[in-house]
């Protein structure tokens, strides 16, 4: 996905400065509330049972150490504790 700013610097498009700093703060502004609000999806599997975490492919461990990471990486930390569970359990030798 482009940002505003790419695409309309590709328009070749004078952009004045404040026009700018506003297409610059509303990214900032947008990237933030879905950090948060992915953050607080991350909080509400803490109320999530067992077994719907191990379905997803993470335990309680997880989520917490998840949500100590900063809010923008959170849910990128979950993803790869959910993959590496993955892949040790799949080549996991079974006897």
């Amino acid at each position: 996905m482009t940002s505003p700013f790419a695409l309309l610097r590709s328009l070749q498009l004078h952009i004045p400065a404040p026009a700018t700093v506003a297409i610059n703060q509303f990214v900032r502004l947008r990237t933030t509330w879905t950090a948060r609000k992915k953050h607080a999806e991350i909080e509400a599997l803490l109320t999530a049972p067992d077994f719907v975490l191990r379905d997803i492919g993470v335990s309680h461990g997880d989520v917490v150490e998840a949500l100590s990471k900063p809010v923008a990486d959170s849910g990128l930390h979950l993803k790869v504790l959910a993959a590496r569970r993955r892949f040790t359990t799949s080549t996991r030798d079974p006897l």
